[in-house]
């Protein structure tokens, strides 16, 4: 969505819809579009089904309805069936988390257990880019995460084996390169399963 920008040498930026929304004058008409995403559908919360959700620090708020709708469920019944933890990633240009109002939100739901929220830093040294350019800033917060994601890879294939359901939330391009990046996990399992199960039949385990 188009928001004004500080920038002298540009109008508008492509930024996070709901601060575009924030700053947006009463009675402008709003551009929207619905979608139907079926593939984009959390686990029942009495599923018992753990979620581990992956996105920056624009693509949060994607996740937000599904932990709202697991603190109403805390509310109710005391006690929840399943964990979520999400991997942030972090912008150089501030706390997006406090600047979009998550903050305090955020805080609370972790507080009262309803999510865990690894948030991962990018590394100001690791490109070369410009530091005006959005695109490049983003770019290298998706590669931390990914980096991030294989620090953790015992952790993650952990939780796969208990069947967590994963869910990726960002550009065409992350979301292919996070996709990788389990998949190769998945694979590496694989492959020392199946070195277990041959020593094992050859009696070596």
């Amino acid at each position: 969505m188009p928001q004004p920008s500080d920038k002298k040498s540009d109008c508008y930026r492509e930024t996070n819809t709901t601060s575009w929304l924030a700053f947006t004058m009463s009675r402008v008409r709003v551009p929207v579009a619905v979608r139907d995403c079926p593939e984009w559908r959390f686990p029942g919360s009495h599923s018992g089904a753990n979620v581990v959700g992956v996105c920056d620090m624009y693509s949060i708020s994607c996740f937000r309805p599904f932990i709202e709708e697991r603190a109403a469920v805390l509310a109710i019944t005391g006690f929840l069936h399943s964990k979520i933890v999400l991997y942030v990633g972090d912008s150089k240009s501030g706390d997006l988390l406090t600047g979009h109002g998550y903050g305090p939100e955020f805080a609370a739901w972790q507080a009262a257990g309803l999510v865990v929220l690894k948030r991962v830093r990018r590394d100001k040294t690791a490109s070369t880019t410009t530091d005006s350019d959005e695109l490049d800033e983003r770019e290298i917060c998706h590669q931390a995460l990914c980096e991030e994601l294989y620090k953790e890879e015992r952790v993650i294939t952990r939780v796969w084996l208990r069947r967590a359901r994963f869910y990726v939330c960002g550009t065409h391009r992350f979301v292919g390169r996070v996709t990788e990046v389990l998949t190769v996990m998945r694979d590496r399992w694989t492959r020392r399963n199946e070195a277990r199960e041959g020593d094992w039949a050859a009696g070596k385990g």
